[in-house]
C-alpha cells in the first residue's frame, strides 16, 4: 500500500511539473521535493520542513511522508492542520494525487455522542467508525481532533487512539500550535516519538524554535532539518518588499484601495473587515471574506477572485486572517494589519506567488480605528520591532522569525490550564486524566454552529434533518452551510433562529448578507 500510493503521487507530481510554466519558483518546487525524498530514509524522529509560502510544502511533505513510511513501515500518515477553512482544500488535493478511497477527512466541528437515537444508514455507519478509528491510509484531521483525542477520557474520542503509533504526523503549519497549550502538546509529540514509534514533521514558512531549550523548557530533544539550507531557500524565494506604514486610518486604506485595482487587505477581526469593506463597496471588484460566511460562500468568493485574477479585472479584497494559510491566490500588493510577525508573512505568502520579476508589495500597517485584540497583543508589538527595530531589512529572514518566536515563548504561559501538573507522577502513582481531559480545550464553548439556508443544496439538507433527524452524513454535508458565531451573537439573533432536529440551528435568510454573511448586533 505505501508503494502504491507513493507511486501515484509521484506520477501526479510528474504530471504537475510537466503542466507547470518554467520558472524559477518552480525549479526550487522540484529541489525541494527531491530534497524531501532524499531525507525520507533517515531513522524515525522529529524532522522540519522549512520552505516560504508557495514552495511547494502541501505535496512535498507528504512525499516525505510516504517515502518515509515506505522506508521505515510506518503504518499511515496523519496530517493535522489548524483551520477547518483550508482542511477541504488539502484533502481534495491529496485525493487528487492519492485516490479518494485512501483518504480519510475527519473534522471536528461535528462530534459523535457516545449514545444516539434512532438508525443510521450502513454506509454513514460504516463511515462513522472509518472517522472514529482512523482506518485509513492517509488521515487528514485537525488539531482540535488530533490534540484533544490524545488527552481526551471519552470512548469515542479514544476510539482512534491504537491506530496513531507507528504514524508519519505532519503538522502544517506548525507555528499555529496553540501557544496556551504548547507545552502538553509537545509533550504529547515527544511521547508518540520515542515511546509509539512515530515521525513528526514540524512543517512550515514560519519555523518556531521547538528546539530551543535555552527558551522553551518542553523542546524536542533534537530535530532534524530537511531542506539543507533554508536560509538560502528563503533568499531564492524572496518574492516581496515588506513596508511598514505606522498608523493607517479606514479611510486611508479605502483611499490606497481605490488607486490601485488588485490588491488584499487582511485585518485582525469580521468587523474591521466588514466596516472597511463597506467604505470600497462600490469599487470594482471589491469582494469581502471573513469567517462570518459560510465555506461554500466562500469558496465561491475565492473562485470569482481567481477568475479576476486570471481575466486581469479588478480584485479589491478584504479579509480576515483565514486567507493566509493554504488559500492560493496571488495579488501584486498585500496590505496587513499589524498582527504576529508568522500572521504577516502568511498574508505576503498571497502576494506575487508565481515569483514574477518585479516583486511584491507588503504592506504593514496599525489601524488607528481598530485596536489589536488582547490575546494577540504581545504578538504585536513583538512583529513592530521585528520590522521598525530588529529586522527591518528583511522581517521574514528565518533568522528574524526564530527572534520573535524565542521572545514571544518567554512572554506567554505555554500550560495556561495547568494539564501537565496534572498527570504528573507521586508516589501514589494518582493521575487526575479527567480533570486533565476537561482542562484541555484547545476551542472553548464561546461559540455555536448556526446553518444559513443560503442555496437549494443547504435547504434540502434542512429538510432532510427536519424529516430524518440529525444523522452523520447530514451533518457532515450540513458543514458547507455552517457559520460559527459567539454566543452573544447567537442570543441577539435568537428571534432570526429556529432549532431543526433538537440540535442543528438554523438562520433565516435575511440575517445573512449575500456579500457580509452572517449580520448581529442591529447591522
Amino acid at each position: 500500500m505505501r508503494s502504491l500510493l507513493l507511486g501515484r503521487l509521484l506520477a501526479h507530481l510528474d504530471q504537475v511539473s510537466a503542466d507547470a510554466k518554467p520558472s524559477q519558483v518552480n525549479d526550487w518546487r522540484r529541489a525541494v521535493l527531491v530534497r524531501c525524498l532524499a531525507m525520507a530514509d533517515q531513522p524515525a524522529g522529529v524532522f522540519s520542513l522549512s520552505v516560504p509560502t508557495g514552495g511547494g510544502k502541501t505535496l512535498a511533505s507528504m512525499a516525505f511522508a510516504l517515502a518515509h513510511a515506505k522506508r521505515w513501515q510506518k503504518r499511515r500518515v496523519i496530517s493535522v492542520i489548524p483551520y477547518t477553512s483550508i482542511i477541504e482544500q488539502n484533502t481534495a488535493v491529496y485525493r487528487d494525487a492519492l485516490g479518494a478511497e485512501m483518504v480519510l477527512e475527519h473534522h471536528s466541528n461535528f462530534r459523535h455522542p457516545d449514545d444516539r437515537d434512532g438508525v443510521e444508514a450502513e454506509d454513514a455507519q460504516k463511515l462513522r467508525m472509518a472517522e472514529e478509528n482512523w482506518d485509513a491510509p492517509v488521515v487528514v484531521t485537525t488539531s482540535v481532533q488530533f490534540f484533544e483525542s490524545l488527552y481526551s477520557n471519552r470512548p469515542s474520542r479514544c476510539r482512534k487512539l491504537h491506530n496513531i503509533p507507528g504514524a508519519v504526523i505532519v503538522l502544517d503549519e506548525a507555528q499555529l500550535l496553540p501557544l496556551p497549550f504548547l507545552e502538553p502538546c509537545l509533550e504529547a509529540l515527544k511521547l508518540l516519538v520515542k515511546d509509539y514509534g512515530c515521525t513528526v514533521v514540524l512543517c512550515t514558512a514560519t519555523q518556531p524554535a521547538l528546539a530551543d531549550r535555552d527558551w522553551l523548557r518542553y523542546a524536542f530533544d533534537h530535530v532534524t532539518e530537511i531542506i539543507e539550507n533554508p536560509t538560502a531557500l528563503h533568499d531564492a524565494l524572496r518574492r516581496v518588499e515588506y513596508t511598514w506604514a505606522g498608523r493607517l486610518s479606514d479611510g486611508q486604506l479605502a483611499e490606497y484601495l481605490e488607486r490601485h485595482d488588485q490588491a488584499l487587505t487582511v485585518v485582525n477581526t469580521r468587523r474591521h473587515a466588514r466596516e472597511l469593506f463597506t467604505l470600497i463597496r462600490d469599487l470594482p471588484g471589491a469582494v469581502h471574506l471573513s469567517a462570518a460566511m459560510t465555506p461554500l460562500h466562500r469558496a465561491q468568493i475565492l473562485a470569482r477572485i481567481r477568475q479576476n485574477l486570471r481575466d486581469g479585472r479588478p480584485c479589491r479584497v478584504v479579509s480576515t486572517q483565514l486567507v493566509e494559510c493554504g488559500v492560493d491566490i496571488d495579488l501584486p500588493i498585500v496590505l496587513r494589519a499589524l498582527a504576529g510577525l508568522d500572521s504577516i508573512i502568511q498574508a505576503a505568502g498571497r502576494c506575487n506567488r508565481a515569483g514574477r520579476p518585479q516583486p511584491g508589495q507588503v504592506t504593514v500597517f496599525e489601524p488607528s480605528d481598530h485596536g489589536t485584540p488582547s490575546p494577540w497583543r504581545e504578538h504585536a508589538n513583538l512583529a513592530r520591532r521585528v520590522m521598525t527595530e530588529e529586522f527591518p531589512a528583511d522581517p521574514a529572514a528565518p533568522e528574524a522569525v526564530a527572534w520573535y518566536f524565542r521572545n514571544l515563548f518567554q512572554s506567554q504561559d505555554l500550560d495556561r490550564a495547568g494539564i501537565l501538573p496534572l498527570l504528573a507522577a507521586n508516589a501514589r502513582l494518582n493521575f487526575s486524566f479527567r480533570s486533565a481531559a476537561d482542562a484541555f480545550r484547545l476551542i472553548g464553548d464561546g461559540q455555536v454552529d448556526v446553518t444559513v439556508p443560503f442555496d437549494d443544496e443547504a435547504r434540502s439538507l434542512i429538510q432532510q434533518v427536519e424529516t430524518n433527524g440529525p444523522r452523520h452524513d447530514l451533518l457532515r454535508d450540513l458543514q458547507r452551510h455552517t457559520v460559527q458565531i459567539w454566543r452573544k451573537d447567537a442570543q441577539a439573533l435568537k428571534s432570526a433562529l429556529r432549532t431543526v432536529g433538537e440540535r442543528v440551528l438554523v438562520l433565516t435568510p435575511a440575517a445573512y448578507d449575500a456579500e457580509l454573511g452572517v449580520v448581529t448586533r442591529g447591522e
